[in-house]
């Protein structure tokens, strides 16, 4: 018996051992993922969650630094979520053209490369220099560009950038809800346009509302007004 009964508790300790290491391992991977965030809201909240997980894996293994450690981060990252939840974004928008303003020409050509990530199809020497682009202007910082052009009653949009920091839904709802909804019914546009075959870009219009047309593949469109 005591032989069986050893057998078995030597099998639970390995089984005990590979878990807390899962779970180290796992928690070496969130806190490596979020290191590759480049949006501090989603850089938060995931290294929240491998902070919290490796304080866990401290306490089990008995290492009271490691799990101090983390735990503070954790804190310290809750504590900023917290912050950035209760902030009010101030939203505003300037509109400019290629010819004029030499901010938006070192603008794209800073994020020209991001941009071709997006928007492969898109070069501005190629539109009309007296084009528009909108800058959505968030708390003074400009965030974003937009640009489009009409085709009979739907404004098919050439470019709809965001820097990386800002990358969430905020910015293209203000541009299309209040921003340029008066243009938009003045100029009798009833919908967005978007052609691509970005996954990243088809995963973010679509949660904007887009849908694919059902005759053209890879065109994609949303009504006016927003919801």
């Amino acid at each position: 018996m005591s032989y069986y009964h050893g057998r078995i508790k030597e099998s639970s300790d390995i089984m005990e051992a590979s878990v807390l290491e899962w779970i180290g391992y796992s928690a070496s991977a969130i806190i490596a993922l979020s290191l590759l965030i480049t949006n501090l809201w989603y850089f938060r909240w995931i290294n929240l969650v491998g902070a919290a997980l490796f304080s866990l894996y401290g306490v089990l293994i008995g290492a009271p630094p490691v799990a101090i450690l983390n735990g503070l981060i954790a804190a310290i990252d809750a504590y900023f979520i917290v912050q950035m939840t209760r902030r009010v974004d101030y939203f505003h928008y300037l509109t400019v053209t290629f010819k004029d303003s030499p901010f938006l020409r070192y603008f794209l050509r800073y994020y020209t490369r991001d941009i071709g990530h997006f928007f492969p199809r898109f070069y501005p020497e190629k539109l009309s220099p007296d084009q528009k682009y909108t800058f959505v202007l968030r708390n003074a910082v400009s965030v974003g560009v937009f640009s489009y052009h009409v085709d009979g009653d739907c404004a098919v949009i050439d470019l709809d950038y965001t820097i990386p920091a800002y990358r969430d839904l905020k910015n293209t709802r203000y541009l299309i809800r209040e921003a340029l909804d008066e243009e938009f019914r003045q100029q009798g546009i009833r919908r967005l346009c978007t052609y691509t075959t970005v996954a990243r870009h088809i995963a973010y219009i679509k949660k904007m509302g887009f849908t694919e047309d059902a005759e053209q593949p890879n065109l994609y469109r949303l009504d006016l007004p927003m919801k």
